[in-house]
């Protein structure tokens, strides 16, 4: 396998699809983003895929097998990809007009950190706690800081949430 190349599981899973696409938002807002982060990139697939990017464009990966094969692909649309986790981005405060994350690690602290005032945050989730010791017994990783048994020991960061000309409603932010 060669980054997040899931595509041989075509037809070999199934499972529900949300109601919005995040190729599609996550397009919307590049134009006005002339600094972009983009956290755990994988292969750099999706990212890839929503050319043309910010001039200024910064891939995360923190697994080591995947940073080579992002960094081929991403290369030719001049993004720079570092090693790094979303625990402690390398870059200063206020870096980034937006944080891209979809299905990764994800610190509302750091990415508060590394936005700019009004920047903003895209992220799909899945759960990043999702299945902690499945995952920590297939890649032989350490357990994530603040994890006993797959519970969480500390309150999660907060994160405050904008939605001009829109109100939230059943949990969902921000969309329409």
């Amino acid at each position: 396998m060669r980054g997040w190349d899931l595509s041989w599981l075509r037809d070999r899973t199934s499972g529900g699809s949300p109601s919005w696409r995040y190729t599609e938002r996550a397009s919307a807002l590049l134009s006005a983003a002339p600094r972009l982060l983009d956290l755990d990139t994988g292969g750099g697939e999706v990212l890839a895929s929503l050319a043309p990017l910010p001039r200024h464009t910064v891939a995360m990966e923190a697994w080591q097998p995947n940073i080579p094969i992002a960094a081929e692909r991403l290369r030719p649309l001049n993004a720079t990809v570092l090693g790094g986790t979303a625990d402690a981005i390398p870059v200063s405060e206020a870096t980034f007009d937006l944080v891209l994350n979809r299905h990764g690690a994800l610190n509302a602290a750091e990415v508060a950190r590394v936005l700019t005032p009004g920047g903003r945050l895209l992220t799909q989730q899945v759960g990043t706690r999702n299945d902690v010791e499945l995952n920590v017994a297939l890649a032989r990783l350490p357990r994530p800081r603040g994890m006993d048994a797959g519970r969480r020991s500390r309150s999660p960061s907060p994160l405050r949430v904008s939605c001009p000309g829109r109100s939230r409603r059943d949990d969902r932010l921000c969309l329409p």
